[in-house]
This record gives C-alpha cells, structure tokens and sequence, in this order.
C-alpha cells in the first residue's frame, strides 16, 4: 500500500496544516542547531514524514524528559529524539518500528583506570536526565544528573565524575574536539533501538510512519546521513585544528559572529524582554487587585471571600519553586488549550510576579499617613474616589523602587522559561554553547547581557526618583 494512501484527515494533529514534531538538542548527530534551525538525522526523518503526510514540518525544542508528557499532553504529534521504547513510556505512548539501532558507550579521562564497563562499580556515572542511560545506570551505579549531556562531559574532564554514558555518535562528536582529554571505552555498555514516539490512539500516523521508516531502512537513509553529518563535522574540526589556539578573539568570533549566533542571542533578548514586559503587566494589575482585597475591611461575605482567596494566593506562589509553576500552568493548566510556549511563559511569570507585587503595593497603601484618608472624608470623597485620587498616587510613588527591584529580579527569573522549550536569553547562550563545546564566551555574554540590562533599569529607576523629588521639592 502507498504511503498517500492514508486519509490525511484521520491522522491527529495539534495544530491544522502542520505535523509538530518534538524533539531536544543538542544531541548531535541526531538533533542539534546550526543558528537558530533544529537539524540532524532526526529531522532529516521528520521531514520524510512530514512529506508523506502532506504537512509542513513544525519542530518544538524542549528537554528531553519533558517529551513524552508534552505528546501525551497533545502538544506535539510525534516525539523523534533519538528516543527508545521502555516498558515506563510505552504506558503512556506507542512507539514505531525501530529506524536505528544504537549503541551506549562510555567516556572515561584519558589517563582513566575504567577501562571496561566492569569497572565502573563504585564509580560516578554522569547521565542525561530521563535517557535510557539514565535508567540503565540508576539500577547499578552511583548516577550524577544532568539536563544535557555537554554538562556531564565537563564533569568529566574536570574531575566530577568518573564516566559518562551516551550514544555512540554523540560520544565520537565529543572525541573529535576534546579527543585530548577524554577516550571511548572499546565495549560498549548495552545496545537499544531509537523509534519514533507517537501519541496512543493516533493509529493512521503510526502507519504513516512505520511506512517511512521501512522506505528509509531499505534505502539505508539513517546511515547515508550519519556519515554525510560526520564527513562536515570532521572538515569544520581540520579547519579548526589547522589553526592555532584561538585567542580570545577568535572564540568571541566563533561564538557569536558564525553561522547566525549573534541573532540567535538578539532573539533570545528579544524573547526576554517580551516575558518580563507582558508578565509585569499582569503582575501588577493582579498584585493591585490582592493588595486591595487582602486589606478590604467590609463585612460583606463576599469580599470576605475575596480576602481569603487573595490571601491564600499569595501564601501558595510564595511558597513554591517558580520552575514547578511554570511546569505546572504548561503541562496541565493550559495544555488541554495548546498554549504557546511563549505564552505560557508570560502567564506563570505574571502570576508569580503577581503575589509579590501585591505584598510592595499593600506596604505602599499602608505607608500612607491616616491623616491623608481622614482629609478625604472630610472632602466629602466616598472610598473608591479616596483610593484612586489619595492613596494610590501615594502608594505608588512609595513603592516605585521596590517595583522596580521586582522588574529586575523578574528579568533573571525568566532565564528558566528554558524548562519548557522557550529560547531566551539563557536557552541561547545554552544553544551555543552545545554548538562549540566553549563554555566561556556564550556565558560570560549571557551574564554581561542580563548585568548591563538590570542596570540601565536601576539608572532609570534612579533618574526618575530625583525628579520625583524635584517634583516634591517644587511643592
């Protein structure tokens, strides 16, 4: 039967015309960025996909032990990320024929004593969180955890674990540019096979694509690729080599004026901005509406209501992890609306902001003398018009530096919009620095970013504070 035999109508999407495909770099060869595209074998087999089933291909990026929930959650169509089926994850998603079978090798030091994986008892094994590394090693050995395997590797050269476990291909990669400081065990530690990770249900897409995968396993399209990706990388690491050590210079232009870096730093700021701006907006008209219910003092029923609510709120969000509630609004507040990523970002940070906000503006109402509301009253003004002509000018004007103190603090708080998937500022220096292994540059031009930043708003904040006290002194 053909592949375009399958009625593109029974086949489930997330969103009309596009065939979103999540996956998580950097996992060279198999998914990993060149600028701001997600490229790799990985991809190369989404696009097959995507043709046979007549659809524009959409690639989310996200961690990866968040991918099977954001399939399970409809966020995505499939999940190709050089992903294997487990007994854990076939209860929550099916699984396609194998494209490819993988091997899981060990990195060890140079001068390592490890010199097969019977070695490794007693030792520290560094692995990517939620891989089948991951699980394997959790079983027999002390595990250290990390969100992408470049981590584990400079744990490894800098003497904080013992061994890292990761593909075959991956572990080669990392050879080719630090093959001076670390070595590949000669056995490998267990073999698996990668698929292609499909929502349970979605019956006409796995037949799309278990139709593809045999077209592409006759055709040995996984293999052609794997050394069409490695015969690039070995011709970019002889460049490199045939230079000398790259002074600082050279690692700056490396790093981000090379294959569209800087735009990825300037998207990412871009995305930063946008975040805090927005989750700003929604912090303050929600800390303003707590902050005047928690100090409503009538005796009606419902505001009573209100005050509870508003003040159980504020003890809630205080008393929880940003991240979790981030994780939280994407993967079950919102998931069920297939919220962008963006968009989610902006909500949880404007609702944490929110509780905090509503604490400064309440010390702000508070900080206003009594005589203030007694000369309102006797003004003949009702309370609506005391507060809006009174006490909020006055409140705000008192509790200016303090929100200017949480735009900042928001600002750094967002670089953990990165958890689900959103590139701003951290996520990229992150991204580049996946892409040339040099943890140097892309941080120390993510720290100078977010430093200048906060401070221009502190210059800001600063300025328009003496001319509030002109403004005082005029009077």
């Amino acid at each position: 039967m053909s592949i375009f035999a399958y009625s593109c109508k029974a086949i489930e999407i997330v969103e009309d015309g596009y065939l979103t495909v999540a996956t998580s770099t950097p996992f060279w060869p198999w998914e990993f960025r060149s600028g701001e595209k997600v490229i790799g074998v990985d991809m190369d087999i989404a696009n097959e996909i995507a043709k046979s089933t007549k659809k524009k291909l959409k690639i989310e990026d996200m961690s990866f032990d968040g991918l099977v929930i954001a399939l399970s959650k409809k966020k995505c169509s499939l999940v190709i990320a050089a992903m294997s089926a487990t007994p854990e994850r076939s209860k929550s998603v099916d699984f396609s024929k194998p494209y490819f079978k993988a091997n899981q090798a060990v990195l060890v030091k140079k001068d390592s004593n490890i010199l097969s994986p019977r070695d490794l008892k007693n030792k520290i094994i560094g692995v990517q969180t939620g891989t089948t590394g991951d699980s394997y090693c959790d079983d027999k050995y002390q595990t250290s955890k990390y969100s992408n395997v470049i981590d584990a590797v400079e744990d490894l050269i800098n003497n904080h674990v013992d061994a890292v476990v990761l593909d075959e291909y991956l572990a080669k990669n990392f050879m080719q540019k630090r093959g001076d400081k670390i070595k590949i065990l000669d056995e490998f530690l267990f073999t698996e096979e990668y698929r292609v990770a499909i929502r349970k249900g979605n019956t006409e897409l796995k037949k799309i694509v278990n139709e593809v995968i045999n077209k592409l396993v006759q055709e040995d399209f996984v293999n052609n690729k794997l050394a069409e990706y490695f015969s690039k990388e070995e011709q970019e690491t002889e460049e490199n080599n045939n230079n000398s050590a790259p002074g600082l210079l050279e690692q700056v232009k490396n790093n981000l004026f090379s294959k569209g870096r800087l735009w990825l730093i300037i998207n990412g700021l871009l995305v930063t901005f946008k975040i805090t701006i927005f989750s700003l907006i929604i912090g303050v008209f929600l800390g303003y509406l707590t902050a005047v219910s928690i100090l409503a003092k009538s005796k009606n029923l419902f505001v009573k209501f209100l005050k509870m609510l508003a003040k159980f709120y504020v003890s809630i969000i205080r008393g929880t992890p940003v991240v979790c509630q981030l994780f939280i609004i994407y993967y079950l507040v919102l998931s069920p609306f297939n919220a962008d990523r963006v968009l989610c970002a902006v909500i949880a940070f404007g609702i944490n902001s929110g509780a905090y906000v509503s604490e400064i503006i309440r010390s702000g109402i508070l900080s206003v003398d009594i005589g203030q509301i007694e000369a309102g009253k006797a003004l003949g003004l009702n309370e609506s018009q005391i507060m809006w002509h009174i006490i909020a000018p006055q409140a705000l004007k008192n509790s200016l530096a303090t929100l200017c103190n949480e735009f900042m603090q928001l600002i750094k708080e967002t670089s953990v919009a990165g958890f689900i998937g959103v590139t701003e500022l951290t996520r990229a220096g992150e991204i580049i620095r996946s892409q040339t292994l040099s943890p140097f540059v892309p941080l120390m031009t993510t720290a100078l970013i977010y430093f200048t930043v906060v401070h221009l708003v502190g210059l800001l904040m600063a300025f328009f504070e003496r001319r509030l006290r002109q403004s005082d002194k005029s009077q």
